[in-house]
């Protein structure tokens, strides 16, 4: 399935069905939670070793400062990272590298920030990747990391597109093996937000009672600054439930 994925993600994904241009709300503020994450943990100096991971064709490089940071941008599909260069986001003082996440070639104790989006469940061998990730990583380094996991219904819809459709097929793992996977590659966690415990992906016809994103309009409603989907996913009986967890980490 590693191959098929890589076949997947350089035919038939692009700038295009990547783009952040989303009509979604739902969806604008997903991607805006994100962006503020990024935005919190690079704010305080510059000059920073920033190590996008599955960068794809930039759309996060966008949000960084990047002529003013070192950018490193990642990605196993050249077809993605040659659609990259060519886009108004790109400048020669970007470093573009076409490799694999389970080896990453930087050197050691050289990156401030590693981020990865949307990527890490569709990976199989999830600890390979975080160990690498702590390698290249300073000692005051920072880690932020989207999971997907398995024991929701997004995650069989997933799979469902995966087997039906252009999706990527996921490794998805449960609440518990992230966090062990993450303690065995030598992280603590800084900071934990959940989101969708409830079906945000349309299903097949068929599934639309309990597969459908009739929700999102709800979802997105806020609370305290918070929006309803991540105040129900984040409560402690719920968020091994849920389907994506952004976890902040630090080396141990």
């Amino acid at each position: 399935m590693k191959n098929q994925n890589k076949k997947i993600f350089s035919e038939y994904h692009s700038g295009k069905n990547l783009t952040h241009d989303t009509r979604h709300s739902y969806e604008k503020d997903f991607i805006e939670t994100k962006v503020n994450l990024l935005k919190k943990y690079l704010s305080h100096k510059e000059n920073q070793q920033i190590l996008d991971l599955c960068c794809g064709t930039g759309e996060y490089s966008k949000y960084l400062d990047t002529k003013k940071n070192s950018y490193y941008g990642l990605d196993f599909s050249q077809n993605m990272l040659d659609e990259f260069k060519t886009s108004e986001i790109y400048f020669k003082g970007m470093s573009l590298i076409n490799a694999d996440v389970n080896k990453i070639p930087i050197a050691s104790n050289k990156i401030d920030i590693c981020f990865c989006f949307s990527s890490l469940y569709y990976i199989d061998d999830i600890e390979v990747v975080l160990k690498q990730i702590n390698r290249v990583l300073l000692k005051s380094g920072i880690a932020i990391l989207e999971f997907g996991t398995k024991n929701n219904i997004n995650a069989h819809v997933s799979n469902y597109w995966a087997l039906n459709a252009n999706w990527g097929f996921p490794y998805f793992i449960s609440y518990e093996e992230m966090m062990n996977a993450v303690n065995n590659a030598g992280f603590k966690i800084i900071e934990e937000r959940n989101f969708q415990l409830f079906p945000v992906l349309r299903g097949p016809w068929w599934s639309l009672l309990i597969a459908n994103s009739f929700f999102r309009p709800f979802l997105r409603l806020k609370y305290k600054g918070l929006s309803i989907d991540e105040l129900i996913s984040s409560y402690s009986f719920f968020k091994k439930y849920s389907f994506k967890h952004f976890l902040v980490l630090s080396k141990k």
